[in-house]
C-alpha cells in the first residue's frame, strides 16, 4: 500500500466553524486514505495556530518523517498555509524529499502539471487574501468596541483606561487624549516619527507602553516615545 502522513491545523480563531477541527480532518483524512488504498503511518497536526505562522511543530514532525514516494495529506490547502509564500516553501520541502501533498478535498489541484500547480497558487492566494480581510475584520470590529467604551483584552489601547466602576469597560485617559491630541498636530506639521518623540518628551507626555491587570491590580509600565508606538498612536487615530 502507498504510505502517508497526516497533517492537520484549525484556525486560532474562536468561531472558527466545526469543518476546520482538527479530529474532523484528520478523520476525513482516514476515511479517504482507506478508500484510496493508502496506509496511514503517523498523523501530526497543530492547534490554535495561524496557518501564516512557520513556526508550527506538529507540521515540520510531518515534514521530517517523511520519505521518498510517500504522501503527506491535508484535507485543504488552506490547511498547510494561509500565505502564499510559504506554501510554496513548504511544497519545495516535500519535493526535495521526493514526496507528494494531496488535498483531499481539493484533489484537482495535487497533481503534477502546469494547471495543478496554478490551482495550488491560485488556493494558497485566496487562503492568504482570505486572512488578511479576516484580520482587517476583526481590527474594525475591536475599533468599533472599543469606541463604545468596551474592554477588548487586558491591554488598554494608549488614550484610554479602565472604568473604575466597570472593569468590563474602558473610559478617555485625559492626559493620554491630549498626548495623542499633540501626535496628530506634531504629524501635521511633517514631523519625523523620532523628532515627534523628542517634543513629546520634552513637553512632558507620557509613553505608556503597557497597562495589564494582574491579581486584581492594575500594573502600568512607562517607557520612551519610540517611532513604532507613536506610528500605532498615529494608525489608531486615523482609524478612529
Amino acid at each position: 500500500m502507498k504510505k502517508a502522513i497526516v497533517y492537520a491545523r484549525f484556525s486560532p480563531r474562536p468561531d472558527a466553524p466545526e469543518c476546520e477541527s482538527v479530529d474532523k480532518q484528520i478523520w476525513d483524512c482516514r476515511r479517504w486514505a482507506k478508500k484510496n488504498g493508502y496506509e496511514i503511518i503517523e498523523e501530526h497536526s497543530d492547534k490554535a495556530l495561524s496557518g501564516s505562522d512557520a513556526e508550527r511543530p506538529g507540521l515540520w514532525d510531518a515534514i521530517y518523517g517523511i520519505k521518498r514516494g510517500m504522501t503527506l495529506l491535508i484535507r485543504t490547502w488552506d490547511r498547510l498555509a494561509r500565505d502564499s509564500y510559504l506554501g510554496e516553501m513548504i511544497q519545495m520541502e516535500v519535493a526535495k524529499k521526493g514526496a507528494t501533498i494531496v488535498a483531499i478535498e481539493q484533489s484537482e489541484s495535487s497533481r503534477d502539471n502546469p494547471e495543478s500547480k496554478l490551482i495550488r497558487t491560485i488556493l494558497l492566494a485566496l487562503a492568504e487574501y482570505q486572512r488578511q480581510i479576516t484580520r482587517a475584520r476583526t481590527r474594525a470590529a475591536m475599533r468599533r468596541h472599543q469606541a463604545e467604551g468596551r474592554r477588548m483584552s487586558d491591554l488598554v489601547p494608549y488614550g484610554w483606561k479602565r472604568d473604575p466602576d466597570n472593569d468590563a469597560r474602558i473610559i478617555h485617559d485625559d492626559d493620554e487624549q491630549k498626548a495623542i491630541k499633540r501626535i496628530m498636530e506634531l504629524k501635521a506639521e511633517k514631523l519625523s516619527l523620532r523628532k515627534i518623540g523628542a517634543v513629546l518628551t520634552a513637553e512632558g507626555f507620557v509613553a505608556r507602553i503597557r497597562d495589564r491587570k494582574f491579581k486584581g491590580e492594575t500594573a502600568t509600565t512607562k517607557g520612551i516615545w519610540h517611532p513604532q508606538l507613536i506610528r500605532s498612536v498615529i494608525a489608531r487615530a486615523n482609524a478612529a
